[in-house]
């Protein structure tokens, strides 16, 4: 009644159907319906019904007043933090890191943090070598090139297992997963030491997956 009111509606009947619902007939300028159907809906959660038919000619109602919502205008000049933010992001994008670390265990040890591979104090003749390529997003920030040279330095490392931890794709190259089966092709020199673990947007790619790499894929969402 509030919105039909500044809307410069007038109630002309109101009646309740004694099952908590009402019907309420309004008076009301054209333009004032402009925009109230979604308004409305709103309101009502979905639940109401609208309908309205031609009356009559009337005078001209009085102005209605603004609407309350609208564009956000920025009162000084600056960098606005979420931007900021999300620039920053696409500059990490741009890059590849890569990590290396020591994880030594040992019977009744409790190791209780990882530390990286230039300070670890313990070597072992024959350590494990395991690779990692995760979250690598195929899409507009990682190309098929650049995914595929990343495979191909994983595998100059002759690693005893190499882990892939989704997501590969993005909601912008998930039209053709075909793309991720060429880039992860390199991994193939690398039977039965591939494993992965698919996030939300790769499932539908796990056939061209264990085509492209041969690995076991495990059913996992990151």
């Amino acid at each position: 009644m509030e919105a039909l009111g500044a809307r410069r509606g007038e109630l002309t009947d109101m009646q309740s159907d004694g099952k908590g619902r009402a019907r309420l007939e309004y008076r009301i300028p054209a333009r004032g319906l402009i925009g109230f159907q979604t308004e409305f809906l709103n309101l009502t959660r979905g639940t109401g019904l609208m309908s309205h038919v031609f009356d009559e000619y009337d005078d001209v109602k009085p102005d209605m007043p603004e609407r309350r919502n609208g564009v956000l205008i920025s009162a000084e000049q600056g960098v606005a933090v979420p931007y900021a933010a999300a620039a920053i992001g696409v500059l990490q994008s741009l890059w590849s890191r890569e990590e290396t670390r020591d994880i030594v265990v040992a019977d009744s040890q409790v190791v209780p943090a990882l530390s990286r591979h230039a300070t670890s104090p313990a070597r072992v003749q024959r350590p494990l070598k395991l690779v990692q390529i995760t979250d690598p997003h195929l899409g507009p920030f990682m190309s098929v090139a650049r995914l595929w040279r990343i495979c191909q330095r994983a595998i100059e490392k002759s690693p005893d297992l190499v882990l892939l931890t989704g997501d590969f794709l993005t909601m912008e190259s998930q039209a053709d997963p075909g793309l991720l089966e060429q880039a992860l092709s390199p991994l193939k020199q690398l039977q039965g030491r591939v494993f992965a673990c698919l996030g939300n947007h790769d499932h539908e790619a796990l056939l061209r997956c264990q085509v492209a790499t041969g690995f076991d894929g495990g059913e996992g969402r990151s």
